[in-house]
């Protein structure tokens, strides 16, 4: 695979992706408001309730009180509404780690925990190429990555999920979001599928599996203007094999 092909420009051909985010953030900024305020302080009408409906399920399936070094990382958190959930629903976290493609938005989401959870350890990666290496000796207890493997490539999307395996705790919980069938065929007849990446669910189980992890559980929420996406729980069942993160393992030359 070429870096071509990385985040960014996956990105860059998405209506959700950076020239979206941008145009967002200079909106509001022109309304005078503080973008930090504006997000922590937003009331969510009922296709933003799916951020607190997923970290309430994932606060749910890690059933075990979490010690003092509970830790998340977050893949592509964008605008910090799961961001945001997190820090409401795990006020224990210490440490929260995000790679993200967009600086600004990687400011934003390093300001909001700064100034929303005192006692929580920032560590931030701003990279478009997927490159984990930041976070190499670090395990996380939630690993996090919503609305991104469906706007990459399908052999990057997967490539994501063994490189955020590798970071999980022994009994650490993945989650991410991939389309349905209803929903890539909407996208369809809207005409704005070209950035839309269908996973078959065997294809998933296959990639969770091999890498050493469990599905406990997928749920259906509501996704943009129409029709769902679908989240998948997996959980880390095998803490013996060595799982350090392999930078840029995702580039190499089909």
């Amino acid at each position: 695979m070429e870096v071509g092909n990385s985040l960014q420009s996956s990105l860059r051909r998405s209506s959700r992706g950076e020239p979206f985010l941008s145009f967002r953030m200079e909106l509001i900024k022109a309304r005078g408001k503080d973008l930090t305020d504006y997000i922590w302080a937003k009331k969510p009408v009922e296709r933003q309730k799916v951020p607190g409906e997923v970290i309430s399920k994932c606060r749910d399936i890690i059933s075990a009180t979490p010690g003092e070094n509970f830790s998340v990382l977050e893949l592509g958190p964008g605008t910090g509404r799961f961001l945001r959930e997190a820090i409401l629903t795990f006020p224990y976290v210490s440490k929260y780690g995000f790679l993200e493609a967009d600086a600004n938005w990687a400011k934003h989401c390093e300001k909001m925990i700064r100034r929303e959870a005192a006692s929580c350890e920032p560590v931030m990666s701003v990279n478009a190429s997927g490159d984990f290496s930041l976070f190499s000796g670090s395990q996380f207890d939630l690993v996090h990555a919503h609305a991104v493997l469906i706007i990459v490539r399908m052999k990057l999307g997967l490539g994501f999920i063994s490189e955020m395996a590798k970071l999980l705790k022994p009994n650490g919980l993945l989650v991410f979001d991939v389309f349905s069938i209803a929903k890539l065929e909407s996208r369809i007849k809207m005409g704005d599928a070209d950035w839309a990446t269908y996973y078959h669910p065997d294809w998933l189980n296959s990639a969770i599996e091999s890498n050493g992890l469990r599905v406990v559980e997928r749920s259906a929420h509501p996704y943009g203007s129409g029709g769902m996406t679908e989240y998948w729980f997996a959980e880390r069942q095998d803490a013996r094999r060595d799982l350090s993160p392999s930078p840029f393992s995702l580039f190499r030359p089909e």
